[in-house]
């Protein structure tokens, strides 16, 4: 009888492997967006944006003019820093959810993101 229920719980460990069972991959990355911030007197050009990408999107930051600023990404944990008037950073969205995009030494909000 122990021969036979081990098996079954083989042949049901076989079966649903076969049939992919587990962790869904997030799927593959592809391009996204790409943001060009321009700065002026330390502030965003055309005020606060409102911006979306998909999981699973490269997202592609870019800021010229005459801020010197750090950009922080929040939910990332990333930023972008301006040398010389300038800027770039490329990141994955891979988690979902609403991020505010700022300039670190200001506070000041600069995108609010919604990765989806």
């Amino acid at each position: 009888m122990l021969f036979w229920r081990r098996v079954v719980l083989v042949a049901i460990v076989l079966g649903a492997t076969a049939c992919g069972v587990g962790p869904e991959p997030i799927g593959e990355l592809t391009a996204g967006p790409t943001f060009d911030l321009v700065i002026e007197d330390g502030e965003l050009v055309g005020g606060v944006r409102r911006e979306s990408a998909s999981i699973g999107d490269t997202i592609t930051l870019m800021a010229t003019g005459d801020g010197t600023d750090q950009i922080h990404i929040h939910g990332y944990d990333l930023y972008l820093e301006l040398e010389n008037g300038q800027g770039s950073i490329v990141f994955d969205a891979l988690i979902p959810g609403r991020f505010e995009i700022e300039f670190e030494e200001s506070g000041q909000l600069i995108i609010e993101l919604t990765v989806r």
